[in-house]
């Protein structure tokens, strides 16, 4: 069962998980989508530098501002349109403006039109109501020169993906249609378990998980939600969750648990997700959201996520563990005994508490071919380099003890009676 869902997942056509897509690419395709705030500082620009682009931003705002001082015209600026067939859109929500400027018309090879390129908007701003709330609002009610950059951080990436995925070059449909781009073909009985896994390890958690999605990329294999139609996932929420998952480059090595705003579900408030990486060969991961955060709720979505890996046939990943223990402190604590018996009994508890080797504990059990070998001397390299580091900390060299999860205790007892060895004969 795991290779042939894993089998299945890496025959789509998709990037190499073992490279997740980081950035977009450097390409200029599609229109270039500018945000700015009612005081006319840009916040974010999909090509460009967003300072060199002040100046046009303050012009912006005085044009809307000029519109709107004239009622006749009826209301905000909606879009202007050139002879050389450049469209400008524009969307105002609240402090935030946000202008689409595409050249270019159907003659050209272009086909987006006005409402495609406000649906673009729509999916940016809901790009920033997924990172900060909608609370930003409030911000610049009591600030309105704010400068919102410092807030969103390191997430142009992640809006610039967004774009893309909704552009005629990338995923355009499932935007158009309000669907969301799933893992195919695969047979339907393997999604059909995926889903029954997922039901099951969220049926036992039901007070707290909200929602659960295996995916791969920015493609959904299965999804988990209420039934209640008011408390499911909307197509576009989906959307930004795949799209900030997707390019989080941590996802495939690490376990993630981080806020996220859904704009459809409450555009006011956080949820957290829980992510881990079930099958690094095929990308397949694993979300888990949550109203709580909590370190208990944290980790009863990790026992969940390993239940799920198990209960899909897949192999435990290959985990390290260190312990670092400094003999130079156990001989210093075994010299200084002074015959008091209460005394030699409290260094003998501090030395069996004193660490004096470096212990590696592996999971070697899922290493069993020749690209296992191969990662076992990687893994032996890293640990070399990391002893290296510690002996430069400590001033003095390390030792490394290879051992697996069976002789771990048998080596951390045979560390205590070696210990108490050391105490005796101090004692002497």
């Amino acid at each position: 069962m795991s290779q042939t869902f894993s089998a299945e997942c890496e025959d789509v056509d998709q990037p190499s998980p073992s490279a997740p897509q980081v950035s977009p690419s450097p390409q200029r395709s599609g229109p270039n989508v500018i945000v700015l705030s009612s005081a006319g500082k840009p916040i974010f620009s999909r090509w460009g530098d967003e300072e060199k682009l002040s100046a046009a931003c303050g012009l912006v705002q005085a044009i809307r501002a000029s519109i709107l001082d004239d009622p006749s015209l009826g209301g905000d600026i909606q879009s202007l349109h050139a002879d050389n067939n450049t469209k400008m859109v524009f969307l105002t929500v609240g402090s935030l403006t946000l202008l689409a400027i595409a050249e270019g018309g159907i003659d050209d090879g272009e086909c987006e039109t006005e409402a495609y390129l406000r649906m673009q908007l729509e999916y940016v701003y809901g790009q920033i109501i997924f990172t900060l709330t909608d609370t930003i609002q409030s911000v610049f009610a009591r600030r309105h020169n704010f400068d919102l950059r410092s807030m969103l951080g390191a997430t142009e990436a992640v809006m610039r993906g967004i774009l893309d995925q909704a552009s005629p070059m990338g995923n355009g449909g499932s935007f158009l249609c309000a669907g969301v781009e799933t893992v195919w073909p695969i047979p339907h009985e393997i999604r059909d378990n995926a889903s029954r896994v997922l039901s099951a390890v969220c049926g036992k958690h039901s007070d707290t998980c909200l929602f659960a999605i295996l995916l791969v990329g920015n493609k959904m294999v299965s999804v988990v939600m209420p039934r209640y139609r008011a408390h499911q996932l909307h197509p576009s929420d989906l959307h930004l969750i795949l799209n900030f998952c997707n390019y989080q480059p941590g996802l495939l090595t690490n376990e993630l648990w981080f806020p996220l705003c859904l704009p459809r579900f409450n555009s006011s408030g956080f949820v957290y997700a829980y992510t881990t990486c079930l099958d690094s060969g095929s990308g397949l991961a694993c979300i888990l959201i949550s109203q709580e955060n909590t370190n208990e709720q944290f980790e009863r979505f990790r026992k969940a996520g390993a239940s799920i890996r198990q209960s899909l046939g897949l192999r435990a990943p290959k985990s390290t563990v260190l312990r670092v223990k400094d003999s130079s402190a156990a001989t210093s604590c075994g010299g200084s005994s002074d015959g008091n018996p209460d005394s030699s009994s409290a260094n003998s508890d501090m030395e069996k508490a004193t660490v004096h080797d470096i212990t590696w504990q592996r999971n070697t059990a899922s290493i069993d071919d020749d690209s296992g070998e191969k990662e076992t001397q990687e893994e032996e390299q890293g640990s070399e380099k990391v002893v290296d580091e510690l002996a430069g900390v400590f001033g003095r060299e390390l030792t490394v003890s290879e051992t697996s999860n069976v002789s771990l205790t048998e080596s951390i007892r045979g560390t205590e009676e070696e210990d108490a060895g050391r105490a005796a004969a101090s004692a002497v």
